[in-house]
């Protein structure tokens, strides 16, 4: 799942992806601007911060994939 500030670069990034193999590959239609426009839960840098993790909002390392 790729998404970016307004859907265009990631849409050309995921049809790409999908060029090379990742079958599964998608974008966010509308990206982050459609997403928080919904509103849908957005965490703030300072949010983060308090949690003292110091980075950004979603990132760390990913889950590990069931079955995989």
């Amino acid at each position: 799942m790729l998404f970016c500030a307004q859907g265009f670069s990631s849409s050309f990034a995921a049809a790409s992806l999908r060029e090379l193999g990742c079958d599964n590959t998608t974008d966010m239609v509308g990206g982050f601007d459609a997403w928080k426009a919904a509103g849908l839960p957005v965490r703030s840098l300072d949010e983060s911060r308090d949690e003292g993790r110091g980075e950004l909002p979603g990132m760390g390392a990913p889950e590990p994939l069931i079955g995989h």
